[in-house]
């Protein structure tokens, strides 16, 4: 759940506002108001407190998904580097730069990548095996399939365009806009 806002802000920009990917994941993801969204929806403080109230309240649904969201923000603090969040939001603006990447090849991304794709279907493989009911089962297919898809195209993605498109967050692209700029108001 905590990359939910991060799917739904991709779709929209690449399919509905036709936004260029190198665009989206380069210039926007890195984005202040990107990584201010990311700071809630990966907030320990909040999953935490979320997990404590279902706990107090006796609310297993509840318990399950504020503990899912806790963990999923657990390995996302290990595992990004680049686009570390800031996972102590309210209370700090602290970021932790794992020395690893979950995508980035520069940060053992391209042994992560395939791997995470790899366990996320297993982990499905084992729920569908596990379940008896069909609609159950579609619906682990299903989700495992928004999960798997998106890291795999990812991976894909950068094997693609490399560094390049993280070069953007650099500031290359910050000073070839400057140029552009400059060169448009010479005389």
């Amino acid at each position: 759940m905590p990359d939910l806002p991060l799917i739904l802000m991709v779709a929209w920009s690449l399919w509905v506002m036709r936004i260029p990917a190198d665009v989206v994941f380069g210039r926007l993801y890195f984005s202040d108001a990107w990584q201010g969204i990311f700071s809630i929806d990966h907030s320990f403080l909040l999953w935490g407190a979320l997990l404590s109230a279902a706990i107090v309240r006796r609310m297993p649904v509840l318990k399950a998904f504020a503990g899912a969201g806790l963990l999923h923000a657990g390995v996302d603090f290990l595992v990004h580097h680049d686009d570390a969040r800031r996972q102590f939001w309210p209370i700090s603006n602290f970021v932790f730069h794992s020395p690893v990447s979950y995508y980035d090849r520069a940060h053992y991304g391209g042994i992560l990548a395939p791997l995470e794709a790899v366990l996320d279907a297993a982990c499905a493989a084992i729920l569908v095996l596990r379940l008896t009911g069909l609609w159950q089962r579609a619906a682990v297919v299903i989700a495992a399939a928004f999960v798997v898809l998106p890291v795999s195209a990812l991976t894909i993605y950068h094997e693609i365009y490399g560094r390049d498109a993280m070069a953007m967050k650099h500031g290359e692209a910050v000073a070839v806009d400057a140029k552009s700029d400059a060169q448009s108001t010479e005389p």
